[in-house]
């Protein structure tokens, strides 16, 4: 998807489960988180995951980092009511403003 939007090479590196590994390998998203943290030296009061679906706000919950959601991606509104949103983003311009915002 980011290849095909032209903005791949904006992005330091790209993660995610890997569906060719099969279920019984595929990493949770937390490890995924912690990996992506651990591998980039970043620290997780610096981080926000911003994602689409109840999965990302549980791995960020999991790896006790913020999430942001933009509403443009799988997740369903209802999907998030009750948890600890950072923000929402219509658009892309929305998770810049946001940002600035916290």
């Amino acid at each position: 998807m980011l290849k095909s939007n032209g903005v791949y090479d904006l992005f330091d590196g790209v993660y995610g489960a890997r569906y060719d590994l099969g279920e019984k390998n595929r990493m949770k998203k937390a490890d995924i988180i912690r990996n992506l943290l651990d591998e980039k030296g970043i620290r997780k009061e610096e981080a926000i995951l911003i994602g689409d679906t109840m999965f990302d706000v549980a791995g960020a919950k999991v790896c006790d980092l913020d999430v942001a959601i933009v509403r443009y991606g799988f997740g369903q509104e209802s999907d998030f009511d009750g948890q600890d949103i950072a923000f929402f983003a219509d658009a892309p311009a929305d998770i810049v403003r946001g940002l600035e915002g916290l």
